[in-house]
């Protein structure tokens, strides 16, 4: 379950350009104490409503609680591709 939280770390990372924990780090605070909390995933018209719901879902604080490979796929079946023309970014 913890590789399907580092893959959330990474879709953050391409989203925002920065890790969900790089503040906290640089400020010099326990990331092993920020990890057990939830992350604040900064809100933008960028990315849709469905990108943002699959981040949140993998960076779900309780690994009990974060969905399977499985359901990431299925998120990722629901977002819709984009046309020919349309800026990529608005998945």
């Amino acid at each position: 379950m913890a590789s399907l939280q580092s893959l959330g770390c990474v879709l953050y990372c391409m989203m925002f350009g920065e890790g969900p924990y790089d503040a906290i780090f640089q400020k010099g605070d326990s990331v092993a104490l920020a990890v057990q909390n939830p992350i604040a995933i900064p809100t933008t018209s960028r990315y849709s409503a469905g990108l943002h719901r699959l981040l949140s879902s993998m960076m779900t604080v309780n690994p009990q609680e974060r969905p399977n490979i499985e359901d990431i796929l299925q998120q990722l079946e629901g977002l819709q591709a984009t046309s020919a023309g349309q800026i990529t970014t608005s998945i």
